[in-house]
């Protein structure tokens, strides 16, 4: 896979129900999707309790990178407070690496809660993390970035302020950088905005963009990719449940088809319960 690339390869979403997780692998053929395949599946207690989990490869290492944040134990709602990796040679056997950012990585946002959806990307031999986090008053939502020398961490503030915001809504970050080397940053609940970024990943060219007309059925958790050409804004859909959904687009600005499939919102083997989002695509 190519370093800092868009994803070309398959996608796979996890998904959880009350009392399980489980990890899927999304197939092509010659003609194009074909369907879910389950790879990995555990009980909740084998887990922290995971919220929007990115998975990533960088080059040729041999190791899977899975960025997530995470409840902590005492959490009655969501009490989100740091951002942990996970890394695997297989798919399937777990190592916990620990947090390797947190709301104390960034002292000017509120240390209290809403260290959401991550993601990670790698230009230049450097490590970008993007993370939504709030500010003190309202409008609160912002979208940082830190940066690291290893994907591991630790990150450090890139900035030392919000990369964009403060807006209602900007939460669940994703980027990816073109063939032709234009990085894009999206994000947003309930719309879907993004920019441009520049070469240092950390600062912009042009105006925030909103997406317009909006996303049939687009709630959260965006993941950008290009496969073959054509490019794909998979997301959670609207509540409830959410189920993942990934339109597709010519060119990575749209407009993209309204007429997108949908995955399962959970897996049949795991015991009835409630419909969890998968809320962001895995790539593998």
């Amino acid at each position: 896979m190519t370093k800092g690339a868009f994803d070309s390869q398959n996608v796979a979403f996890w998904s959880a129900s009350e009392q399980c997780y489980a990890l899927y692998l999304r197939t092509w053929t010659g003609g194009g999707f074909a369907g879910f395949r389950t790879i990995s599946r555990a009980t909740s207690t084998d887990f922290l309790e995971w919220s929007a989990p990115v998975e990533m490869s960088f080059g040729d290492t041999p190791r899977e990178h899975l960025y997530t944040s995470h409840d902590e134990d005492d959490a009655t709602g969501f009490k989100m407070i740091d951002w942990r990796l996970y890394s695997s040679t297989d798919m399937v056997n777990w190592t916990d690496r620990g947090a390797v950012a947190s709301l104390k990585t960034f002292p000017w946002a509120v240390q209290s809660n809403d260290a959401w959806a991550p993601q990670v990307i790698e230009r230049g031999g450097k490590f970008y993390l993007y993370v939504p986090v709030s500010v003190a008053g309202s409008p609160k939502n912002v979208i940082a970035v830190a940066v690291a020398d290893r994907p591991d961490g630790p990150f450090v503030d890139a900035l030392g302020h919000p990369l964009v915001g403060p807006a209602d809504g900007f939460i669940d970050p994703t980027v990816a950088i073109d063939d032709d080397g234009q990085a894009y940053l999206y994000w947003g609940n309930p719309d879907l905005w993004y920019v441009r970024l520049n070469k240092d990943m950390i600062s912009y060219s042009g105006t925030i963009e909103k997406i317009a007309p909006r996303i049939g059925d687009y709630q959260e958790g965006p993941w950008f990719y290009n496969r073959r050409g054509k490019y794909y804004m998979a997301f959670a859909s609207t509540c409830c449940p959410e189920r993942p959904i990934w339109p597709r687009s010519p060119g990575p600005a749209g407009p993209r088809r309204t007429d997108a499939r949908s995955g399962p919102c959970r897996t049949t083997r795991c015991p009835v319960g409630r419909c969890w989002p998968p809320s962001r695509p895995v790539r593998r």
